[in-house]
């Protein structure tokens, strides 16, 4: 059997040995006995492939929790539906916001009440929040620096309403 060519992977480890204790993020992924391990990019269905471009098959389906494979495209499918084009990942490029609005957990909030079934847990936890949606005055530099292009003024116009305000 060929044994599979891994430059890149082994150089990947050596660079991440200069910021991490034994170059891994947990003992699970090195073994002890291989001088290095073997690094993924992706996986699409059973199959992984590395930096090197090599394709395994995970037998394994990554110890259990992998039932349907990597990326299932009906998963896929159903998270895009769901979420939407404008899913606000709380990155936090958009603050300050010139009015004080907090605008990630604003729109946190506004999932839970939308996509949760936990209206009066987002109500209470909105209620805490010291700017509301509907303080937004529309300045819009929280958009120029959203590098996910949300339409924020019109995501907290549309919370505002949801909230009742």
């Amino acid at each position: 059997m060929e044994k599979f060519k891994t430059e890149k992977s082994k150089a990947l480890f050596f660079e991440t040995k200069k910021y991490l204790v034994d170059g891994v993020s947990s003992s699970f992924h090195k073994a002890h006995n291989e001088e290095y391990p073997i690094c993924m990019t992706h996986g699409k269905g059973a199959h992984m492939y590395d930096v090197d471009g090599n394709d395994y098959i995970d037998y394994v389906a990554g110890f259990g929790p992998m039932i349907l494979g990597y990326a299932p495209e009906s998963v896929n499918a159903a998270v895009r539906e769901q979420l939407g084009t404008n899913f606000c990942r709380r990155c936090n490029y958009c603050a300050p916001c010139s009015v004080g609005i907090n605008i990630p957990s604003v729109f946190l909030f506004a999932g839970y009440l939308n996509r949760y079934d936990l209206g009066d847990w987002a109500r209470d936890r909105y209620s805490t929040l010291t700017a509301k949606a509907s303080a937004c005055i529309e300045c819009g530099a929280c958009e120029g620096r959203c590098p996910y292009h949300l339409p924020i003024r019109k995501m907290m116009k549309e919370c505002a309403e949801q909230f009742g305000e």
